[in-house]
């Protein structure tokens, strides 16, 4: 098992995204997240963005997803490793 420095890993994230198309928006807030027929409507402290998909990474913070409304399902009750 390894690990990569979250910066890191961010960073390469967002390369690929906007290497493959995606609009990278900085320095907005996001208020809410809502699936509509089309596609998702992002509610930001600078008004509504439109898209067929967004990708949320908020990291471990269930609250943060709770905030926007996203419901991603039942949450794992137990995470295993095995190593040989």
């Amino acid at each position: 098992m390894w690990t990569v420095r979250r910066e890191r890993l961010d960073h390469a994230l967002v390369e690929h995204a906007v290497g493959a198309g995606a609009l990278l928006e900085q320095g907005l807030s996001a208020r809410g997240i809502e699936r509509t027929t089309d596609g998702v409507v992002v509610q930001t402290d600078d008004g509504p963005r439109r898209a067929s998909l967004v990708v949320v990474c908020t990291g471990a913070s269930e609250r943060a997803l709770k905030e926007l409304g996203v419901d991603h399902g039942p949450q794992p009750s137990a995470i295993a490793a095995r190593a040989y």
